[in-house]
């Protein structure tokens, strides 16, 4: 099922590159309006150090990126197999498209407290004038266990699981961005560090965004 989620995004991306490289005007016929985004396959801030993870943002105008990594440790925090990202979006004087997909494999977080064979996050947004969408289709995780009890597919949204002694994580965190324009960013797995150890974890992260200039 996770390959599935993967090439629909590699399959997007493609798709969104190829328009941006025969749009006539590219984003500056939109004047208004600019795909932006970003994807990072793991991010860790503890303890006033911060790590990322195969990390990529849009080019200014539109484009594709891509990053990979094939193995990353945080001791004590998180450690994942390859990992990866990619970011396209193009624009043109009637429409916008942006999308971003960040993937992690054989993710461990706090010692085996929350583990998954294959994270990924994707979000999509697209812009015609007055039909805008917004969306984290394909967002989901392979295998999650969260202190011993298995997680089922199709989470919900902004799902929250308490880690007794160390804090909580939000499942499949969406963020809708306000103001002119639309935003939309996935942190598949978002743990918030409230105990003796302070700090944030996230693993899979994608923001797309039409914004206005």
């Amino acid at each position: 099922m996770m390959n599935k989620f993967v090439n629909r995004a590699w399959g997007a991306a493609v798709a969104a590159f190829a328009l941006a490289s025969i749009a006539p005007a590219n984003a500056h016929a939109q004047s208004w309006k600019t795909p932006n985004g970003s994807a990072r396959a793991a991010w860790v801030n503890s303890g006033g150090v911060t790590t990322t993870v195969a990390a990529t943002t849009l080019p200014s105008g539109g484009g594709i990126q891509s990053a990979d990594d094939s193995a990353a440790t945080v001791s004590g925090l998180l450690s994942t197999g390859s990992a990866t990202s990619v970011t396209s979006g193009s624009a043109d004087v009637s429409r916008l498209g942006v999308q971003g997909v960040a993937t992690a494999a054989d993710v461990n977080i706090l010692n085996g407290r929350i583990t998954a064979s294959r994270v990924i996050a994707i979000a999509t947004v697209s812009d015609a004038g007055n039909r805008t969408s917004v969306d984290g289709d394909g967002s989901g995780a392979s295998s999650l266990v969260i202190d011993g009890v298995a997680i089922g597919d199709g989470l919900a949204p902004n799902s929250r699981v308490e880690l007794p002694g160390a804090g909580y994580v939000i499942l499949n965190e969406q963020l809708r961005g306000k103001g002119r324009g639309a935003s939309l960013t996935v942190n598949m797995i978002h743990v918030y560090l409230t105990g003796a150890t302070t700090g944030e974890i996230i693993v899979a992260s994608a923001t797309s965004a039409s914004s206005g200039s």
